[in-house]
C-alpha cells in the first residue's frame, strides 16, 4: 500500500466531447500502462488509480521524472460531455512539484488521443509558468557554474600542455554544456503553446 504524504498535488481537469465514458476509461487505462504505471485500482468506468514506480534512467534532455507518483483518475459523464479529473501526488515527502512538468507532457499526449482541444488555459495548467521558470533558471545557473569550473580546469591544464586543454574542451566541456543547454531548451519550449 502506498501512503500519500503531505505534498503539492498536480491537478488537471478536462472535458472530453467525443466518445463514451467507457471508451474514455479504456483509453486512459491503456495510456497508464503504456507509460509504465501499475494500475492499483480499477472501478470501470469511473475510477482508476495507478502507481508510477520511477526508476532512475540514463541522462536525457528535457522533462523527466525519477520520483514515484500516485495517480488518481475520476471519470463522469454529464449530458454529452465526459469530465475527467486527474490528481498526481508525490509519494516521497518534501519533493513538492518535481516531475510534474514531465507528466504535463504525458497528459498532453493523452489529451490529443482523447480529442481534447488544448487551449492556452489548459496549456498553462499543464505547464505552470512558475515551475518552468524555476527549471530554466536552474539550467542557466548550471551553465554558468560549469563554465566557471571549466575556465579553472583550462587554466590548470594550460600549464601542463595545450593538447590537454584541447582534449578537455572538445571531449568534456562542449558536450556537457550542450547537454545542459538542450535540457534547458526542452523546458523553454513549453513556456508558450505552439501556434
Amino acid at each position: 500500500m502506498h501512503v500519500f504524504t503531505r505534498t503539492v498535488p498536480y491537478n488537471q481537469s478536462i472535458i472530453v466531447r467525443q466518445g463514451t465514458v467507457e471508451e474514455v476509461y479504456d483509453t486512459i487505462n491503456v495510456w497508464l500502462r503504456f507509460n509504465g504505471l501499475s494500475v492499483t485500482k480499477e472501478n470501470p468506468p469511473t475510477d482508476l488509480e495507478a502507481y508510477y514506480n520511477a526508476e532512475v534512467l540514463q541522462y536525457s534532455t528535457g522533462p523527466t521524472d525519477s520520483l514515484p507518483k500516485n495517480i488518481q483518475i475520476r471519470i463522469s459523464g454529464f449530458d454529452e460531455n465526459i469530465h475527467v479529473n486527474i490528481t498526481i501526488t508525490q509519494t516521497l515527502h518534501g519533493k513538492k512539484t518535481k516531475g510534474y512538468i514531465y507528466w504535463g507532457t504525458k497528459l498532453l499526449e493523452l489529451y490529443k488521443e482523447l480529442g481534447v482541444e488544448v487551449t492556452n488555459s489548459i496549456w498553462i495548467e499543464l505547464f505552470p509558468p512558475d515551475i518552468l521558470g524555476q527549471k530554466v533558471s536552474l539550467r542557466v545557473r548550471q551553465l554558468g557554474i560549469y563554465f566557471i569550473f571549466s575556465c579553472v580546469v583550462i587554466w590548470f591544464l594550460w600549464s601542463v600542455t595545450l593538447d590537454a586543454v584541447m582534449m578537455y574542451v572538445l571531449v568534456i566541456m562542449i558536450p556537457v554544456m550542450l547537454l545542459i543547454y538542450w535540457d534547458m531548451q526542452g523546458y523553454r519550449q513549453l513556456l508558450k503553446p505552439p501556434p
